[in-house]
């Protein structure tokens, strides 16, 4: 969903524009009240209504929606009297966001209206939960997530250290006020701990990621289009050197940057795809690296001191590249020693902030990428990073629940400790005027802080969902935040070995027909040992199967993916192609859905 909000300062209110997407894609995590209502882990709230002796489910709350937070009025009667006339003229239009055109929800979709500003001042629930038809207060609700919700670590039990330095902060900021939501947006996240998928060029214009395509919206129109679709082939259409002119097929965006009338999406393999906003088709395409562990984690255009444009890719296999944007050429490469999740370039391009796979991050000259100094304090990996328009002052989000921001005028601590309600920091972004900086949790919570007073006093923004970013407009007077269903991926190195071990135990289940031989209590089905394996989708999980079924069973090994597993094939010979000859084939469930007409129920 998607929401605005209103800036106020100085009784000059300005214009606050939030968006939010979710929606229904699975039940995977559930809460069930005790008067029939599911909760449903993306926060949609479902019914169960008995009706001629079935059992109903209606949709009562989608979280699927856009927020807006626009202007204040300083008459609030006449302010919500002119929102109000402006509604019916939307709706008389056929302009309501509600409307949606996905109907992926079949049966269960309803005509929800969205909810307007005015409609908020009167107490209605911003993200439109109709929590008196609920047998639970928000409330109460809120105390549940609290207790339940598990913050993620890739360093587990690091303690109360990062809390005994976390500074008090008032709540009670009011910098912005809530405008309207729309549900016409349906975001998606594929990745738990990258969220940089919203991006805000201007006061009405936001660029967000649903599902394969990168989609704009107009507070103005209230209208969604879409900008980049890479569900089927993308290729590029300018010739430059080093671009990669057979393209890509069905890529998975990880992470977004726009800025001006320049999009650049990063890949779950390592892609990068430029276009201009305002050009037909696509100008460049590359990868990073063919290693297995590729995924691009963020990017950061930026106008070099030249006046060039350029763009910097943070990836996984630890490495920082550079691209000038004028010839599309990699212009610098830095490597790391652990993989790098965020990075960001100093307003003067002369510094440059690495957070990553460490508690420690790094501040680093923009140049040669020699380390200036370390950054101490964080007991868990990091994902955010940002400058404040000042220069010296910038700000780390870390896994262990605190932001910190640094001064480079003395970096032997961190000048401020913020704490965050539920687990990680995973995105920051500051005003341009450098008044308000903003950090964002993984779900339920947006932080906005008055970074001028010392960040004492924060607005809290509470709502439910998960989050896929958070972004200001370059004038500062918009701010954009947005909830998306999790479809992410399983993280890297977590469940491999056990959905491996699944896998093959799964593969014996039905090689040896245990289910039937349970009954007759005889030797039924093949032998395992000498036969041939095949594996679609060989990445962590796939590469993991296969080495178990041929160390165990000395098993000949045939797979099929897009990229040739290297990896793999040094540890075995294998053979890249003819799946369907194998006897035994396992397909991941995350392998990306063009593999699935590779069998059908014969084969």
């Amino acid at each position: 969903m998607v929401g605005t909000l209103n800036q106020m300062h100085d009784r000059q209110k300005s214009h606050l524009d939030v968006c939010s997407i979710a929606s229904i894609t699975a039940v995977h995590s559930a809460w069930i009240t005790q008067g029939g209502s599911i909760i449903t882990g993306n926060h949609d709230i479902i019914s169960l209504e008995e009706s001629s002796g079935r059992i109903e489910w209606k949709l009562v709350f989608c979280a699927s929606q856009l927020y807006l937070l626009d202007h204040m009025e300083d008459d609030f009667e006449m302010g919500g009297f002119h929102e109000e006339m402006e509604e019916e003229y939307y709706h008389g239009l056929g302009m309501d966001d509600s409307e949606s055109d996905d109907d992926e929800y079949g049966h269960l979709s309803t005509n929800i209206r969205d909810t307007s500003s005015a409609q908020s001042r009167k107490g209605i629930d911003i993200q439109g939960i109709p929590w008196e038809r609920l047998n639970i207060t928000r409330e109460n609700y809120r105390q549940t997530r609290l207790e339940k919700y598990k913050n993620y670590e890739n360093i587990p039990q690091f303690g109360e250290g990062s809390e005994k330095e976390c500074q008090p902060t008032a709540k009670g900021g009011a910098y912005y006020e809530f405008q309207r939501n729309t549900r016409s947006v349906k975001l998606t996240i594929l990745h738990f701990q990258l969220r940089n998928l919203v991006w805000a060029t201007s006061k009405h214009d936001v660029y967000l990621i649903s599902h394969f395509f990168v989609i704009h919206w107009s507070s103005l129109t209230r209208r969604k289009t879409k900008v980049l679709d890479v569900s089927g082939h993308v290729a590029p259409n300018e010739k430059y050197p080093g671009n990669l002119f057979e393209g890509f097929t069905k890529m998975q965006v990880s992470t977004l940057a726009v800025k001006d009338k320049l999009l650049v999406a990063g890949g779950f393999q390592g892609e990068l795809i430029c276009k201009y906003i305002d050009r037909p088709g696509v100008s460049f395409c590359s990868r990073t690296t063919y290693d297995d562990n590729a995924i691009t984690n963020a990017i950061d255009i930026y106008d070099s001191p030249s006046g060039a444009v350029h763009f910097m890719a943070s990836n996984n296999d630890g490495g920082i590249r550079n691209f000038d944007l004028e010839y599309f050429q990699r212009t610098k490469h830095f490597q790391f020693p652990w993989p790098v999740n965020h990075s960001s370039l100093s307003p003067d391009g002369k510094q440059l902030v690495i957070v990553g796979d460490n508690p420690d991050g790094l501040l680093v000259d923009s140049n040669t990428g020699k380390t200036i100094a370390p950054l101490c304090g964080h007991l868990d990996f990091s994902f955010a990073s940002a400058w404040h328009p000042s220069g010296h002052v910038f700000a780390t989000g870390n896994q262990d629940k605190t932001c910190r921001v640094w001064d480079t005028r003395n970096l032997s601590k961190s000048v401020s400790v913020l704490k965050r309600n539920l687990r990680a920091v995973r995105s920051i972004r500051f005003t341009s005027d450098g008044q308000f900086m903003a950090t964002a949790e993984p779900a339920d919570f947006v932080h906005v802080y008055n970074a001028k007073n010392g960040y004492e006093k924060q607005h809290e923004i509470d709502f439910f969902g998960e989050i896929s970013g958070v972004s200001f407009n370059p004038d500062t007077d918009s701010f954009y935040w947005s909830v998306g269903s999790n479809l992410w991926q399983s993280p890297s190195g977590v469940l491999t070995e056990t959905t491996a071990e699944l896998a093959a135990s799964l593969s014996l289940a039905a090689a040896r027909r245990i289910v039937e031989a349970d009954e007759f209590m005889s030797l039924w089905g093949i032998y395992f040992k000498g036969q041939t394996v095949g594996v679609i989708g060989a990445g962590r999980i796939g590469s993991a199967y296969a080495r178990m079924m041929i160390e165990g069973f000395k098993m000949n090994l045939i797979y099929y993916d897009l990229y040739q597993a290297t990896r793999l094939e040094k540890f075995v010979t294998g053979t890249w192609g003819q799946i369907t000859k194998s006897p035994i084939v396992s397909q991941c469930i995350l392998t990306p859905t063009r593999f699935t007409t590779l069998l059908n129920y014969k084969r």
